[in-house]
């Protein structure tokens, strides 16, 4: 028996919202256009709040989520569960807490198969389900598969062995997104997208070199700098298929990372501000107001 009793966490929301706009549309048209209702879910992996120009940081070069914060509904105060990846990411896709769900950190627990996920729900109420992570962490054989139509992990498809180093950078996730959108099937879709540039290693990109520091902080805001400008590229093809405006897009964080603010360089041990605040950026042209939360 599916475990349904959750927190109220981002899947509910997104639920929510979801059938809001059911009801948008049946007010406005006379009738529910249910094929044009779509939701692209994006997870910044280990990127905190205070890191984006739309959190208030002069430094940042985030013009595209800071857009889409403009012109959709940013929450000041989301906060992790946990600052670990795959914990992180079975509480934002199953709305239980890891006390719940049962899964505590990386690379030796699986989510469990009686927790019902958000691919299970909007897949039996009929959307097409794509996932596309770009980390070793949230590999199929670790559950967050569950409700998946199409769960791509293939990550380094030329390598024998896939390990905890295993990654793709934003470029390629955008380039697999971008092929799956020429052949999805011809219906309303929940595609998550995952981003995982701002996670250690760090690796300086060419086109924002000049623009941060080069120690460990200014390597990650590059990091950052260089993801945002693929979630433009992935909303710029939305737009461009005129899905956009009858999409859904949430980007979330599922977790932040030290500086040494309280001696931790990194994530996954402390929970302190800079560890579990993260980003949440909720927009849908027409639906969502612009504001902040």
């Amino acid at each position: 028996m599916k475990r349904k009793v959750g927190t109220l966490a981002l899947a509910a929301v997104i639920l929510g919202l979801l059938a809001a706009a059911g009801l948008f549309f049946l007010k406005k048209n006379g009738r529910p256009r249910p094929r044009e209702m779509n939701l692209l879910l994006i997870t910044l992996d280990t990127t905190r709040a205070d890191r984006l120009g739309a959190y208030g940081y002069s430094r940042a070069h985030t013009p595209n989520l800071d857009a889409l914060a403009r012109d959709g509904v940013r929450l000041e105060n989301a906060y992790t569960s946990v600052p670990i990846t795959l914990p992180s990411h079975c509480s934002l896709l199953s709305g239980l807490y890891p006390v719940a769900h049962g899964v505590r950190n990386n690379g030796i627990y699986r989510l469990p198969a009686d927790v019902t996920t958000l691919a299970e729900t909007l897949r039996a109420a009929d959307f097409h389900t794509y996932a596309l992570v770009a980390s070793y962490v949230l590999m199929a054989k670790f559950g967050l598969n569950q409700g998946f139509e199409r769960y791509d992990d293939s990550l380094n498809p030329g390598s024998l062995v896939n390990d905890f180093l295993s990654e793709i950078p934003a470029d390629r996730v955008y380039g697999k997104f971008r092929n799956w959108l020429e052949q999805r099937p011809a219906k309303k879709f929940f595609a998550w997208l995952h981003f995982y540039d701002p996670h250690q290693p760090y690796i300086p990109h060419k086109a924002y070199v000049k623009k941060f520091s080069h120690d460990e902080s200014g390597l990650y805001d590059n990091e950052i700098a260089y993801m945002d400008e693929y979630v433009g590229a992935v909303l710029h093809e939305l737009k461009t298929r005129r899905l956009l405006e009858n999409t859904l897009v949430v980007a979330v964080g599922d977790h932040g990372e030290g500086f040494g603010e309280h001696q931790e360089f990194g994530h996954g041990i402390f929970c302190y501000e800079e560890a579990l605040r993260v980003p949440l950026i909720l927009s849908w042209p027409g639906k969502t107001p612009a504001a902040a939360c």
